[in-house]
Order: structure tokens, then sequence, then C-alpha cells
């Protein structure tokens, strides 16, 4: 029989080599972006694509490929942000309309039965990204040094 000590180092260890797996396949999947661009600069010809539709290949794929290797990195090492978490309080809340969204949407076309498990989900996304707000404003800006006496 496992004790409840070695059932928690096990769960944490299962957890870090999740973590770790996860990582290594955002370093993997960062690769996909970087061929993207090297697709819409290099493989076609000249007058192929317009301008600005390699300037938007080259912005989409170096902000996929910041974030792959960002919250790769972070997942190997183990560290969280500054401010606390994974992801940036706003990418949270990116997350958090594009469920809400998706719950309308598909309240909307199949029926009002398939959207409260996304309205949920959305919920717990402004409410995860409300406290990392907090917390990050909160850390970053301390008070004043009297300890909040006029003075």
């Amino acid at each position: 029989m496992f004790s409840a000590m070695k059932t928690k180092s096990f769960f944490v260890l299962v957890r870090r080599a999740f973590e770790i797996l996860l990582g290594l396949v955002l370093f993997v999947a960062s690769l996909v972006p970087m061929a993207l661009m090297a697709a819409g600069l290099v493989a076609t010809e000249p007058g192929e694509l317009p301008l600005w539709l390699r300037v938007v290949i080259i912005l989409v794929s170096a902000i996929l490929i910041w974030f792959c290797v960002a919250t790769g990195s972070r997942l190997l090492t183990g560290r969280e942000r500054p401010g606390g978490g994974l992801l940036h309080p706003w990418l949270l809340y990116v997350g958090a309309v594009l469920t809400t969204w998706r719950a309308v949407s598909q309240g909307l076309f199949f029926g009002p039965e398939y959207a409260p498990r996304h309205h949920e989900a959305a919920d717990e996304l402004y409410a995860l990204a409300r406290s990392r707000w907090r917390k990050s404003r909160s850390s970053s800006n301390p008070g004043p040094p009297n300890g909040g006496q006029g003075g």
C-alpha cells in the first residue's frame, strides 16, 4: 500500500513529467509556424503572394513561435511568469471571450442544452484572469512606502 506521502510525491512527479512532455511538444509545435514563415518568404515567387499577405504570414508566425517557445521554456524549467501562472491574464481574457462566443453560437445553432458547459468554462477563465491580473498589479505596485499613511 502507498502511504499518503508516497502518493503525493508520485502525483507531483507525474505532473512534472507531464509539464516537461508538454513543453517539448510546444517546442516541436513551434517548428510549424517556422515552416509557414519559410514557405511564405522563400518558397514563393516574388509576384505570387502580395506584400500584405507576406507581412501577415510573418507576423502571425512570429507570434505563434514566440508563444510556443516562451510557454514551452516555462514548462520545461518549471518557472512561472513574474505575475504568476503560465499564461498572461490578457491571454486568459481572450480565451474567455472565445469560449463565451462558442457557448453563444452553440446555444443558437444546436439548442440551449449545449451552452452551459462552455459558459461555466468561460466564467472560470474570467475568474482566473481577474485573480491573476489583481495579483500581478499588487506585486508590481506595492503601495506607498509609508504603509498608506498620507504625508
